[in-house]
């Protein structure tokens, strides 16, 4: 069995942040992260994943970062995810956040899904109503 390690770096959960837009747009919330991604085999794409939690414990939603560049094997890769929060009801409820790599493709062409069994185990530890569906991203509104 082939295993690859991808991981995400020093502190990498999503704050929330407020752009106070300017003289033609008017100002917004949005989640904010900024992380670092090592992994062991040479890569052409990653996605990352954030559970986002509420200071109820509440899950919130699940955000999704794709990256698509060749990156080396063992090579640090300062990446970032920005995403809009339409309520700031959301974004002053916002208190914790669990992130980890969902899927990768390496530079050979395959596709590595992650074991998500851990990360069940984390969310469920926030939220005890966390289920395997809530792993996957949340749409934006319509």
């Amino acid at each position: 069995m082939n295993t690859h390690r991808s991981n995400v770096s020093g502190t990498s959960g999503v704050k929330t942040a407020y752009d106070k837009g300017d003289e033609y747009t008017s100002g917004s919330f949005y989640y904010d992260a900024r992380y670092t991604v090592r992994s062991s085999v040479s890569l052409h794409a990653l996605e990352v994943r954030w559970l986002t939690f509420d200071l109820w414990g509440r899950h919130v939603k699940t955000l999704s970062a794709t990256e698509i560049q060749d990156m080396d094997e063992g090579k640090a890769y300062e990446l970032s995810g920005r995403w809009n929060i339409y309520s700031e009801h959301e974004a002053s409820e916002h208190y914790a956040s669990i992130a980890y790599v969902a899927q990768i493709r390496t530079a050979t062409g395959k596709v590595f899904v992650a074991d998500v069994t851990p990360v069940l185990a984390e969310a469920r530890k926030m939220s005890d109503k966390f289920s395997e569906s809530d792993l996957e991203p949340t749409n934006a509104p319509q």
